[in-house]
């Protein structure tokens, strides 16, 4: 079935090869995606958002969106923006038009088959601790076998996806994150911020002119601009974690490793009498109506795009997740709450290089350790410099990026 598969493949490519003599590319169509075509969120919805405002600069006509979803197709269509199904006959011919393809998690994001012909660009979902390769050893690119495992994974790929040009953000990322030195002559690195970092470094009535907010990104929206100024917001985004981590771990039904109802409500509590407005994107299997009795605990929709609200947060917690690269921008204390550290790095492809050396903030490994640490760090930063450090050598030349500056990078590959 595989080398069914793989020919079948390499036969649609060749049709839309063929199909590309006869349809001329044009970049003045580009397609987006995100997430499998689940969601509309990270880099490539915030490129999609500043080119829709900018169609006239830069010569464009169609930017188009492609998605699975009835959710994300109703929103953008009631909003005026170009959106298609993936599989629909107006998404094929668009993707078979546009010269320019925008993906930032797999090439799924949109419908890769038809990507064969088109500049194919990775706009990538972040950079943190966590390994993302777990190459060891360098390949030796000039040998005939790899040069040959190479062509026959590039033709035989959806859309010859196997090749593209790759969004890093530094030198350091390119090289220690992704091990992408000896893949250079496949993937052409652009060097640039992440669109959507260069989103929260707008001001307020920039980011109001690049947006389209949910009904429930508009109300949590509107929430803390009713309470920023009397409470204490704080986000907790928990990265995800594979199988084997959740088996060894037993972890619970509820965020924060809480192990009970009754220590739920003790946090419950805490956040309450600390006039804390809480927010977590945690997948709750628990009992809801703890959580929806509560008016200090919100616990966000999976499909909720935090970059909405990020600027908003007076501090936030996470573990291993390439969020805090990100809030880095924000330049507000963070926590790393890393009670299965030692299960975390022994069951997944590991960090890369000595975690506290690149995570700027307190640790804590339980709740009561976490407790403090939220209270102490609301009223103190002690990790500044670090800060400044790490965004840095996350981000380098390109932490002043701009889209337009974005954007001559990507076109100058």
């Amino acid at each position: 079935m595989k080398i069914a598969k793989k020919i079948l493949i390499i036969i649609i490519n060749l049709i839309t090869i063929i199909l590309s003599l006869f349809i001329k590319k044009t970049d003045k169509i580009c397609v987006f995606g995100s997430w499998f075509g689940k969601n509309f969120s990270d880099n490539s919805k915030y490129l999609y958002l500043y080119l829709n405002k900018n169609k006239e600069k830069y010569g464009i006509e169609k930017l188009v969106w492609i998605t699975d979803s009835d959710k994300v197709y109703n929103l953008l269509n009631s909003n005026g923006f170009d959106v298609e199904k993936r599989w629909h006959i107006k998404s094929i011919i668009y993707h078979l038009k546009a010269k320019n393809h925008f993906i930032c998690q797999a090439p799924n994001d949109i419908n890769s088959y038809f990507s064969a012909k088109s500049n194919r660009i990775q706009l990538w979902h972040g950079v943190g601790p966590k390994k993302v390769s777990d190459l060891n050893e360098v390949p030796n690119i000039n040998s005939f076998k790899y040069k040959l495992i190479y062509i026959i994974r590039h033709i035989s790929s959806p859309g010859l996806w196997y090749k593209y040009k790759f969004l890093s953000t530094s030198k350091f990322v390119t090289n220690e994150v992704h091990k992408f030195p000896f893949r250079l002559w496949e993937n052409e690195v652009i060097e640039a911020n992440y669109p959507r970092n260069i989103y929260l470094s707008l001001d307020e009535t920039d980011k109001k002119y690049i947006n389209c907010l949910s009904k429930n990104e508009l109300e949590i929206k509107q929430l803390i601009n009713n309470v920023k100024n009397d409470k204490n917001i704080i986000l907790y985004v928990p990265t995800y974690r594979n199988d084997a981590i959740i088996e060894n771990n037993k972890e619970t039904s509820y965020p924060l490793n809480i192990q009970n109802e009754d220590e739920f409500k003790m946090f419950i509590d805490f956040i309450n009498d600390n006039n804390i407005l809480f927010f977590s994107k945690f997948h709750f299997a628990g009992d809801l109506s703890i959580v929806n009795n509560n008016e200090n605990f919100y616990n966000l929709d999976e499909n909720f795009d935090i970059y909405t609200i990020l600027n908003d947060i007076d501090l936030l917690l996470t573990d291993y997740s390439s969020i805090y690269s990100d809030y880095l921008f924000i330049d507000k204390p963070i926590i790393f709450y890393v009670y299965d550290i030692e299960i975390y790095k022994n069951n997944d492809k590991g960090f890369i290089c000595d975690f506290n050396s690149i995570t700027p903030g307190d640790k804590a490994y339980e709740i009561e350790g976490l407790k403090e640490k939220i209270i102490y760090n609301l009223n103190n930063d002690d990790y500044f410099d670090d800060r400044e450090k790490i965004k840095k050598l996350y981000f380098d030349l390109n932490i002043n990026d701009t889209f337009e500056s974005l954007l001559k990078k990507i076109n100058k590959k």
